[in-house]
C-alpha cells in the first residue's frame, strides 16, 4: 500500500561454463526470456555465467508504468568465454571472471486499452574480463497497438 507501488526483486542466474579440458559440457538453453533474466543490451547467452541481479519496479498512477533492472555478469569458469546473444564472440581474457554490469530502465505509457508507448535506456560496463575498450548502450522507443 505505498505510494507508487514499488516492488523489488532480487534474482541469481546461474550456468556452467567448459572447465579447462572439458568436453564442451557448458550448459546450453534452447528457449528462454534472457531479455528479462540477462538483460536488453544482449552480451551474454545463458551460458557460462553467473549474475546477481535486482529490480526495481513502480507505477506513479493507473497509466504509467517504470523499470529499472542491473545486473553483475562474471563467469562461470574464467577460463571459458562468454557468448553474447547473436554470436561471434567479445575479445576475452581467460583470466578474469568480471565480465561486466548492465543496467535497464523503461518507462511505458498505457494510451488505451489496445496501445502504449514505452522508452527505454540500456548500458553496459565492461569489466576485466573483457578486452574492448568500448561500453556499448542505446536508447529505444516504441509503440505498440493491438487489434
Amino acid at each position: 500500500k505505498l505510494p507508487w507501488s514499488p516492488t523489488l526483486w532480487g534474482y541469481f542466474d546461474f550456468a556452467t561454463g567448459d572447465t579447462p579440458g572439458g568436453a564442451f559440457n557448458r550448459y546450453d538453453s534452447l528457449f528462454n526470456r534472457r531479455h528479462h533474466y540477462l538483460g536488453f543490451i544482449d552480451l551474454a547467452q545463458r551460458r557460462n555465467i553467473e549474475i546477481p541481479s535486482l529490480e526495481l519496479t513502480m507505477k506513479p498512477n493507473s497509466r504509467l508504468s517504470l523499470m529499472a533492472r542491473y545486473f553483475h555478469i562474471t563467469a562461470n569458469q574464467e577460463t571459458d568465454v562468454i557468448i553474447p546473444l547473436g554470436g561471434g564472440l567479445v575479445p576475452q581474457n581467460t583470466t578474469s571472471k568480471d565480465y561486466g554490469d548492465t543496467m535497464d530502465l523503461a518507462a511505458k505509457y498505457k494510451i488505451s486499452s489496445r496501445s502504449d508507448a514505452r522508452i527505454g535506456y540500456s548500458k553496459f560496463w565492461r569489466g576485466s574480463k573483457i578486452t574492448a575498450t568500448d561500453n556499448p548502450s542505446f536508447v529505444y522507443m516504441e509503440w505498440a497497438f493491438w487489434f
